[in-house]
């Protein structure tokens, strides 16, 4: 009768921890479902999402990047390593106003707009500022601004405040950005020069899916079940370890989307979105807590039948090495799977001497084999290797009493195959790929890292060769994603061949700058180009991503590979160590980090290029990037800097971009701060194909063709 009693007693309290459970995730998950639930993706007709730094793969919509629709707002994220994502309006005409409303939790909003230079704004919830105003920031009424260029000059109105900001203005493109906490726009809308509509968007009805709340809620009560069984379990370990483990969990939650958002990137998951990682993040915290409540329920622990003794019972070893020859035949992977077999059998083998109940033992290791068949030798040795520690530490004291020397080399074999087990995980996903020191640039081959973007040949194979190489700029940049002919080298190739043959390969890509180019040099110019042009500065001198610069980080990499001779070929080929070493990277201090290549790395480069190139008989071009009118006199210095050194090489030459342009404002032809449009490309393909061509001994003019006559631009 007690022991009936007591059993409804522990009924009762799990059903009211449960409950409990059920409600604080409930609370918790309505606060935090924006940090779980998928948003909305933005409308690539109305916004192009500009990522700086992302790897191609990271294009599409829903890949953790930091611009969706979430709760009623267009939220704009600052990246962990990067700037912010520039949205740039997809509209017909050139914008003249913008009328706006930020979210009450809204950061401040970077607004780019008009020209003859363009304004900077930044619009806060509660105060504004603009580049040319005489004073610093203006407390507003209102959190909703309405902007016009009228009459040449820009004006900003909140409520019944009203400001002109920049005179000398006119209509042009806009932009928006972000520069410190998210920052979140209700509803928007863009006017042309006349007052029409070009773009009206009211983003408040646009409400995030709410399943998450779903999710916290039945998360909530199997948490507060497991966290019952721990405390008033069976096998109970007290309210103090319940609620340590059940601590878990809930920080998960609190976590907000911008720290996922900082994890996705900080490791480079590139396919995976930040609210997946939370999701996952916050089913693995949940993990310790219902392996506790199975330790409590006791299923895991030795029953009290007859024990009977290892070495008597061969039939329990054959028996254990037929399961481990069907799990290893049903995720066969070749001699890894071999040699799993004597690991799959290991706790048959080293604890068969003593008196240990076998048939218990096997019947609660049948997980660990099923792990294995069904998931493989990624996923499935971390699990089973995970769940065999689980039993292990269930059978503790049985252990201990009976083989505790074999135990404890079993326990320290487990140990030793956790880090096994995690690597062979890693090495299933996609990361197996990406996380390699060498494609992060951490080390590797020199030659391995130069890449082809786009190659053409015209004419006979003999021909001259032209190469190009630089960063997003000149190649693979995410506005011309898939179209590699838009960019100039495409465009001075097709000029070109209409006065002869010739090969002409691209090799930029992008946060290529100076010190990877000069690494690649040697292979870069193997094939002896005829003409080598190289189009770069931004991600040299405006790319600032730490303390150190791109040089000082390699000199420190080779220290520690020096002092880990014997190591270094594990850690370039682990990707667990590789993982760790970019999650413990530090974050990049905005006040105290410096250029990826200052002005004397970057001369030291670009010499000893233009030496290498003068042994292989290439002539250099040195192009300056062309960048907006507010970052002109911070690369002013870079272009004198390659005057300098194409007047002390005879085979190096330095051409002005904007001359090529031929335009009144080269400005016009950016879509931000560096990337050229496909006008912007065409017109500089075209010309720089003239000055090619009189380097090659072809007539200039012959070259020198109207840009639409080789390249129709339809869109930025």
């Amino acid at each position: 009768m007690r022991q009936k009693r007591r059993q409804g007693d522990l009924q009762r309290a799990l059903i009211g921890t449960a409950l409990a459970g059920a409600v604080v995730g409930a609370i918790v998950s309505a606060a935090t479902a924006d940090h779980f639930a998928t948003p909305q993706p933005v409308d690539p007709d109305r916004w192009q999402v500009l990522t700086p730094g992302t790897e191609q793969q990271a294009r599409a919509r829903a890949l953790g990047r930091g611009t969706h629709i979430v709760d009623g707002a267009l939220t704009i994220t600052r990246h962990v390593f990067h700037q912010s994502d520039t949205l740039l309006a997809q509209v017909p005409s050139a914008v003249g106003g913008v009328e706006l409303s930020l979210a009450p939790d809204s950061g401040p909003l970077r607004v780019t707009m008009g020209t003859d230079p363009p304004t900077f704004l930044r619009l806060g919830t509660d105060r504004f500022t603009a580049t040319g105003m005489p004073v610093g920031w203006v407390e507003s009424p209102e959190r909703s601004y309405a902007l016009r260029i009228a009459d040449g000059a820009l004006t900003i109105r909140s409520g019944d405040l009203e400001r002109t900001v920049q005179a000398g203005q006119r209509a042009g493109r806009l932009e928006l950005a972000t520069v410190e906490a998210p920052a979140r726009v209700e509803w928007i809308r863009l006017l042309d020069t006349e007052g029409v509509a070009l773009l009206e968007v009211d983003y408040r009805g646009w409400r995030t899916e709410r399943s998450a709340l779903l999710w916290g809620t039945v998360a909530g009560s199997y948490a507060g079940l497991a966290l019952g069984l721990v405390a008033l379990g069976p096998r109970r370990s007290g309210w103090g370890v319940g609620l340590a483990l059940a601590a878990l969990p809930a920080l998960v939650a609190v976590v907000p989307a911008q720290g996922w958002l900082a994890l996705v990137e900080r490791l480079y998951l590139i396919r995976t979105p930040a609210w997946i990682a939370a999701r996952w993040g916050l089913i693995v915290s949940l993990l310790p807590l219902l392996a506790a409540a199975m330790l409590a329920l006791g299923p895991l622990s030795p029953g009290r039948g007859r024990r009977e003794a290892w070495l008597r019972l061969p039939v329990t070893l054959q028996t254990w090495a037929a399961l481990a020859v069907v799990a290893v035949g049903l995720s066969w992977q070749g001699p890894l799977s071999a040699a799993g077999i004597l690991l799959l059998i290991a706790p048959a083998w080293v604890l068969r001497g003593g008196d240990v109940e076998a048939s218990g033992w096997l019947l609660r290791d049948l997980p660990a084999l099923g792990a294995v068949a069904a998931l493989g030798w990624g996923p499935g040795l971390l699990v089973a290797t995970l769940w065999r520690l689980l039993v292990v530490w269930a059978w503790a004291g049985t252990l201990l009493r009976a083989v505790p020397r074999p135990a404890a080399d079993y326990l320290l074999m487990l140990t030793l195959t956790l880090p096994i087990g995690a690597e062979s995980l890693l090495r299933a996903t996609y990361v197996g790929e990406i996380w390699r020191s060498e494609r992060l640039g951490l080390g590797g081959d020199d030659a391995s890292a130069l890449k082809t973007t786009w190659s053409e040949r015209c004419g006979e194979p003999e021909g001259p060769r032209v190469a190009f190489n630089g960063g997003s700029s000149t190649g693979g940049a995410y506005q011309f994603w898939g179209e590699p002919e838009a960019f100039f080298a495409a465009q001075a190739h097709a000029a070109l061949c209409e006065v002869s043959g010739v090969e002409t390969v691209n090799h930029g890509q992008p946060d290529q700058n100076t010190f990877t180019i000069a690494r690649t040099a040697a292979a870069l110019l193997q094939g002896r180009p005829d003409v080598l042009v190289l189009y770069v500065g931004v991600n040299d001198l405006l790319t600032r991503r730490s303390r150190l610069t791109r040089r000082e980080r390699e000199a420190l990499l080779e220290q520690r590979q020096a002092g880990l001779r014997g190591l270094t070929w594990m850690v370039d080929r682990s990707r667990l160590i590789t993982g760790l070493g970019l999650l413990l990277r530090p974050s990049p201090q905005t006040d105290e980090a410096v250029s990826e290549v200052p002005l004397e790395d970057a001369r030291d480069n670009l010499t000893q290029i233009a030496a290498l190139a003068e042994t292989q008989g290439t002539r250099v071009v040195l192009l300056t990037e062309l960048v907006t009118r507010e970052l002109r006199g911070e690369m002013e210095p870079y272009g004198q800097m390659q005057r300098a050194i194409a007047a002390a090489h005879e085979n190096v030459i330095h051409l002005d971009v904007s001359t090529l342009l031929s335009v009144p404002d080269p400005e016009l032809l950016l879509i931000d701060r560096n990337h050229l449009s496909r006008e912007g490309n065409a017109r500089l393909g075209v010309g720089l194909a003239s000055e090619i061509a009189g380097l090659l001994g072809w007539p200039r003019e012959a070259a020198a063709a109207e840009p639409d006559e080789i390249f129709s631009p339809t869109s930025n």
